[in-house]
């Protein structure tokens, strides 16, 4: 295994960033009821997503009026490599682009003047901080407080395109590889904090950036927590291990969860019977996926397959979308009712957790398609 297995990032299709831009330019024009206007852009997701702007210091501003036009403020750092990744959207000449140098000052001061006169002006209040928001409100100087436009761009993202679909696509089989070397490792006396590192060396050596987020795994008791981080427990043979892990692909994520059986196989027939109980649930839950369905039918499907003392031994959502996040809209949760299209990506993990003792819980990443959905994780349940 090495750099050699690695895949190689495919290039995003000619235009792809141009129009998504001018996407959320349409969309901006319709929230401010106007032909022109201006919207600062604080979430670094959604920096990415509209330019393919990958640093950790970004802030963009898209104006729209007859061409819509583009600036990403980022500092010295970062200028070089904004250049490159943002040729795609520079070749377009449907957006006019600048990348401006932060130089010492303050971005969100930049941005209010870069916005002052344009018309409507908006910003992410869900993300912004109050600092930024008022040396943003003092610089457009005009006495007129940003529209809030939070979620405005998620909304955008909650479908993905084909090219989307192809990283996410690779995301999970780099992750897919990865624990199909480490599944063998389950066994009496091994560490979990030697499980999590041998996860992250496997999917980082077949090409991934680095985990999609900090991986989860619990085994015997320390399954019954959710979120439980890896500790220096010993697994014990015979006892439920719950590994939740994803890699990170060109900044998309895959996200899927296994129960392994230490040494292969159960030492409690109660924990076997649990096993099966929530494999059954996120069977029914895959089921019900389908363009059309709202996602509270989802989370009934798993929910209702479950019976008797382990019915509330269930206690979260049913799942989430993902993509250049790990929890993105539409949650898949009790009453939601988000209405699933075909292109959304999306996870199905239902669990249940007896504290004290252990808990189980089964996750796979699904796009949706029409009438259904096709799984992008593969390993075995």
């Amino acid at each position: 295994m090495g750099g050699h297995d690695a895949p190689a990032t495919p290039p995003a299709p000619p235009g792809t960033f141009a129009v998504r831009v001018q996407r959320l330019a349409e969309r901006l024009s319709e929230l401010g009821k106007g032909d022109s206007g201006a919207a600062v852009i604080s979430s670094l997701s959604n920096c990415r997503y509209l330019t393919n702007f990958s640093g950790s210091n970004a802030l963009l501003v898209v104006a729209y009026g007859s061409t819509p036009e583009v600036t990403l403020i980022t500092d010295g750092r970062y200028l070089g490599q904004a250049e490159e990744e943002l040729s795609d959207l520079l070749a377009s000449g449907a957006v006019q682009v600048q990348i401006l140098d932060q130089a010492g000052k303050q971005a969100h001061r930049l941005a209010g003047e870069l916005s002052s006169g344009r018309g409507a002006v908006f910003c992410e209040h869900a993300v912004v901080t109050h600092r930024d928001y008022t040396t943003l409100l003092d610089a457009l100087g005009d006495g007129a407080a940003p529209i809030d436009c939070s979620g405005t761009v998620e909304r955008l993202r909650q479908v993905k395109g084909a090219y989307e679909i192809e990283l996410l696509s690779s995301a999970a089989a780099i992750a897919d590889a990865a624990l199909a070397c480490v599944v063998p490792m389950v066994q009496d006396g091994v560490e979990e904090l030697e499980l999590a590192a041998e996860l992250a060396s496997r999917m980082m050596a077949l090409g991934a950036a680095g985990p999609a987020f900090q991986t989860i795994i619990g085994s015997g008791p320390n399954g019954a927590l959710p979120h439980a981080h890896p500790t220096a427990r010993k697994v014990r043979g015979g006892e439920p291990v719950v590994i939740d892990f994803g890699a990170e692909f060109a900044g998309y994520r895959s996200d899927c969860t296994r129960t392994v059986f230490a040494g292969g196989e159960a030492k409690e027939p109660e924990a076997l019977r649990a096993y099966h109980a929530v494999l059954e649930s996120q069977l029914a839950g895959v089921e019900a996926l389908a363009e059309g369905v709202l996602s509270g039918v989802v989370d009934a499907a798993c929910r209702s397959s479950l019976s008797g003392e382990l019915a509330p031994r269930f206690t979260h959502a049913t799942g989430h979308s993902i993509g250049l996040e790990v929890h993105e809209e539409p949650i898949l949760r009790a009453g939601g009712e988000a209405i699933l299209r075909s292109g959304m990506v999306v996870t199905v993990e239902p669990g249940v957790y007896l504290p004290g003792r252990f808990g189980i819980r089964i996750e796979d990443t699904l796009l949706i398609e029409g009438s259904g959905c096709r799984p992008l994780t593969g390993q075995p349940k």
